[in-house]
């Protein structure tokens, strides 16, 4: 993977904002405290990676805090503290804050290795502002129109493409751990690869789920499922809305229905009687990515298992 000028460019130029910082050379390093290997990502999905790869040999950081959401997320001061003490960041490539901060950081003076963890990843449009289903028509579907849906790492295909990218980035950082980086990488994705061969038995027959915020579009391709959202772009959700989406829900034989985790469940008490289930609590911030997969799983296949 290259995880440079041109590579990161790409990427934010492809989530609707440009940036100009370039960003391994060029801008005055600041003084590293000690060696100890750091890595700085944007969101904690982002962590799991470079858990899983770095193990313990890599110390990993995360810029946005737990409750924060990444689409309109704007880091503090703090954030040029924690990216000068590392040195490597690793960003999604589809979240336009990450090109901001970037770009904030060399400001400051700071010589930042980045990498993109969301390179070559089949990115899917529209989803978060048309109609009540997974995505737009295919019609809508333009190549590099607009924002990506940036909710790339809910997918075991996705993660394996992020943990590829992953590999690289570590290893171009710390190329003394090489050997070690490609042993755990390929342990973690023969276990992405189980994950997704067991989510393909268990989701057969299974048409579709509801879901608050569309943050399943890439889940839901993968397996052939609708996913009805009910709030997209973060508006307020009309009657009118869930009115259409419980009758696109009962459409597509809904069998589960997610919730952001903490969600008061008396606003979706109504929508839930109707179609028949339970709202499911997800976490799709969360650094245990699959443990909220499994979760996903595990709801949408209760009704038959």
């Amino acid at each position: 993977m290259r995880v440079y000028k041109n590579l990161i460019c790409k990427a934010m130029i492809g989530a609707g904002t440009a940036m100009c910082c370039f960003l391994t050379t060029g801008c005055v390093k600041e003084t590293v405290a000690d060696d100890c290997r750091r890595v700085t990502v944007t969101i904690a999905p982002l962590e799991y990676f470079v858990r899983n790869i770095g193990g313990d040999s890599v110390e990993v950081s995360t810029l946005m805090g737990s409750g924060s959401d990444p689409e309109v997320f704007q880091p503090g001061m703090g954030v040029m503290r924690d990216l000068s003490r590392s040195g490597n960041l690793l960003v999604t490539g589809v979240l336009p804050f990450e090109s901001r901060l970037v770009a904030d950081v060399c400001d400051h003076g700071t010589e930042l290795r980045v990498g993109v963890a969301g390179e070559g990843i089949d990115y899917m449009y529209g989803t978060h502002s048309h109609g009540v289903g997974e995505c737009a028509e295919e019609d809508e579907e333009v190549d590099g129109a607009g924002e990506p849906d940036p909710h790339i790492w809910s997918s075991a295909r996705n993660a394996k493409i992020m943990a590829d990218n992953t590999l690289e980035f570590l290893k171009g950082a710390f190329p003394e751990l090489s050997g070690y980086l490609e042993e755990r990488h390929a342990a973690m994705c023969m276990r992405l690869d189980s994950m997704d061969r067991v989510y393909g038995e268990r989701l057969k027959g299974v048409e579709g789920f509801v879901i608050w915020h569309p943050s399943l579009s890439y889940f839901a391709r993968d397996y052939g499922m609708e996913q009805v959202a009910l709030n997209l772009e973060n508006k307020e959700t009309s009657s009118i809305r869930l009115k259409e989406a419980a009758e696109h829900a009962l459409e597509h034989h809904a069998v589960a229905f997610f919730i952001p985790e903490g969600f008061s469940r008396n606003r979706v008490a109504t929508l839930a009687e109707t179609i028949g289930v339970a709202p499911t609590e997800i976490n799709f911030m969360d650094s245990d990515i699959e443990r909220q997969l499994n979760a996903v799983v595990d709801a949408l296949t209760s009704h038959h298992e």
